[in-house]
């Protein structure tokens, strides 16, 4: 009996030291994602974004292709991601673009409202976002 006592205890050990057999979370920002940006106003476009995201910890950064966006043919990006709330910059040239919102729980979909300040070739555009992974 104290045997197979003690081989249990190991074993336990065993598992506890190895995380308990969990697997990491694969629900992250890593892929290739498409944005979609609606202008409120300014721009009667749509603007697309192609790119691939990597997510380190809650920072993410990229390199994404833009179509019909006023400043820039690529943009880089970088953000944080808590949870499911998103803090995204697109970097156009000089030019910031602030994408705000949330991504799904499969983290799959985000989608929110972005704005870029006054002046220069962005001057204040705002409008909503929606990105699919994939």
């Amino acid at each position: 009996m104290r045997a197979s006592y003690l081989s249990g205890i190991a074993c336990l050990c065993f598992v506890s030291a190895c995380g308990g057999g969990r697997e990491p979370s694969s629900l992250n920002m890593n892929g290739r994602w498409s944005f979609s940006a609606t202008p409120a106003v300014a721009f009667p476009v749509n603007e697309t974004a192609m790119g691939k995201l990597t997510q380190n910890g809650n920072s993410v950064t990229g390199i994404f292709a833009l179509t019909q966006f006023p400043c820039a043919a690529s943009a880089t990006l970088t953000g944080t991601v808590t949870g499911t709330m998103l803090s995204l910059q697109f970097n156009e040239n000089g030019q910031s673009v602030v994408f705000t919102g949330k991504v799904n729980s499969k983290f799959t979909f985000a989608s929110g409202r972005y704005f870029a300040p006054s002046g220069g070739c962005t001057n204040g555009e705002t409008g909503m976002w929606f990105a699919t992974k994939g």
